[in-house]
């Protein structure tokens, strides 16, 4: 049985990458409707979907006003999730998917330090990375011990680009926000169709500082991600020689 289509996009990553700053920032827009949850982990939860093809639950994530505009949501554990760009396609094949990319050293950099502030991994970033392999072997993907994992962009964007094609999905350097704000919010809205207003001013949203990284984590990490970074470059076409 058909379902109702109701939600309009997704940005699906990466998790630590600007992905709130452009929810605040398109949230702003008046033509715009988010869910009442930051983010609405439909589509990563470990249960089966109802094979009726019933979305209510997904659905009560919005009110009536959000649903009634172009509505999106903001889950960034989407493109880490190996099952994920499947189950977006099974609920709307038209969605429009946008991606935010940072360095992948950064990114989990950013990540480890949220997740020590939590509570969640009680060593320090350069044992954490190296026990990740272990701990991948023994439980699989995993949210929180996936400080390198989520840094591999380019297989994950394959199995995305597998599920939608090109030109549902836009892919953003997560620098474009704050280099040239007003001209990729721009690029978003006429990705969405939205019309064009008035961008918001640049914000500090939801930035924080910590200690340098341990420099043979970076040293490490550099090694682990060269290949993968190369791989993303002939995929995407952009020179990413900061990332190397």
């Amino acid at each position: 049985m058909a379902h109702p289509v109701k939600v309009d996009f997704v940005v699906a990553g990466a998790q630590k990458s600007g992905t709130k700053a452009l929810r605040h920032y398109l949230a702003a827009h008046p033509d715009v409707g988010l869910s009442k949850r930051e983010e609405p982990h439909y589509f990563d939860m470990e249960i089966d979907r109802d094979e009726s093809g019933d979305y209510s639950g997904y659905h009560a994530e919005f009110d009536d006003a959000a649903l009634a505009k172009c509505t999106g949501d903001f889950t960034p554990v989407y493109l880490y999730r190996r099952d994920c760009p499947a189950k977006m396609r099974a609920y709307n094949p038209g969605f429009r998917v946008i991606v935010v990319l940072r360095n992948p050293i950064e990114r989990a950099y950013s990540q480890w330090a949220m997740e020590r502030d939590k509570g969640h991994v009680p060593g320090g970033f350069l044992r954490e990375i190296l026990r990740e392999p272990l701990h991948y072997l023994r439980h699989g993907q995993h949210p929180v011990h996936s400080l390198v994992a989520r840094g591999f962009y380019a297989r994950q964007l394959k199995r995305l680009y597998a599920a939608f094609p090109p030109e549902q999905v836009l892919v953003l350097r997560n620098e474009a926000l704050s280099e040239d704000h007003a001209g990729t919010l721009r690029q978003v809205y006429r990705f969405l169709g939205l019309r064009d207003v008035p961008v918001p001013a640049p914000e500090r949203v939801h930035s924080r500082e910590y200690a340098s990284m341990p420099w043979l984590a970076r040293w490490v990490l550099r090694r682990v991600f060269a290949r993968d970074i190369r791989r993303l470059e002939r995929m995407l076409g952009w020179d990413l020689r900061d990332w190397r």
